[in-house]
């Protein structure tokens, strides 16, 4: 949720939360109503995040191996 959200304030964003089935509410400074245009990276993080959190396991993309050379 936008912190500057001039269309929906962030006053509504916890009652529309409690009308989700497990809920994450995250609110990104310096966005208003389209903080994936407006934050894109910080979006991204929590979006990812919550998505891998709630997808089952075996649709989780695997782990990469990354190799450091010494």
């Amino acid at each position: 949720w936008g912190s500057e959200d001039p269309i929906m304030p962030p006053i509504h964003a916890h009652d529309m939360a409690m009308l989700l089935p497990r809920p994450r509410l995250f609110f990104l400074s310096w966005a208003g109503h389209f903080p994936m245009l407006e934050r894109p990276c910080v979006f991204a993080f929590h979006l990812t995040a919550f998505l891998t959190d709630v997808l089952p396991r075996k649709f989780r993309p695997a782990e990469q191996q990354v190799e450091v050379a010494a």
